[in-house]
């Protein structure tokens, strides 16, 4: 999204040196414009600004020797998940996915499920993680309740995941990680067995859940940047 269009933003403008892309094209909507870029292949991908030039790498999954993570932000789109007020959980979970992302690019390629305003399945969420077989499948999602004073960070995983770097072994990296990156409440690992990207991974998985949304003093920590980037920085460490 380039904001609003004039005529800096034409084909003349984007110079392609990388193998991966197959083709691009510019698209006016409204007042924004949008750059569709088409991959020969599934490829993970950094940015970076240089001299007021915006560069897109691309990395192969195929031919990448990094391990590959994939950071699952939870609903999306039409689906805001939990809510307070006109905060929605979703744009929480792609920012805390964006901050997790920073931490690893360098070592690891990441991927996600959604990188925007969508809204994939369930099962098309799952399927792209057994698909691809990551190293890590992490799913970052807000808790809510109906009571206003529950508060705390919870890990969901696999229950049927028996390998030693398995499913519970992620979680409770990342819950140990997160915990003392935040200093919250820690409310334990939890049985993942009724959310469909747990139950189906073939991939060790780990469900975050960050925080309540429907907490009041929770959900203020959760809207603030600085916060969010403790979060990421747990995950990441794990």
């Amino acid at each position: 999204d380039l904001g609003i269009y004039d005529d800096q933003y034409n084909e003349n403008c984007i110079k392609n040196g990388s193998p991966y892309v197959d083709k691009f094209k510019i698209i006016k909507k409204s007042k924004n414009t949008h750059i569709i870029i088409d991959l020969e292949e599934l490829c993970g991908y950094t940015t970076f600004v240089k001299n007021n030039c915006l560069y897109l790498h691309f990395e192969s999954v195929e031919s990448t020797d990094k391990k590959v993570i994939v950071i699952d932000a939870g609903h999306g789109g039409s689906d805001v998940g939990a809510a307070s007020g006109s905060t929605y959980e979703k744009d929480i979970n792609i920012d805390v996915a964006r901050y997790v992302k920073q931490k690893l690019y360098k070592n690891y390629l990441v991927l996600f499920t959604r990188d925007g305003d969508s809204l994939p399945s369930v099962e098309e969420r799952a399927d792209f993680v057994n698909k691809i077989r990551p190293k890590a499948f992490v799913s970052i999602h807000c808790n809510d309740s109906d009571v206003d004073l529950a508060t705390g960070i919870e890990v969901l995983y696999n229950q049927s995941d028996s390998r030693k770097h398995g499913s519970k072994w992620l979680a409770d990296k990342i819950l140990k990680n997160i915990i003392e990156t935040t200093n919250a409440k820690n409310r334990g690992l939890v049985y993942g067995r009724e959310i469909h990207i747990v139950r189906h991974s073939k991939v060790p998985v780990a469900l975050v859940e960050l925080g309540f949304m429907s907490n009041t003093d929770e959900v203020k920590k959760l809207k603030s940047k600085a916060y969010q980037k403790k979060c990421a920085a747990g995950i990441a460490n794990a």
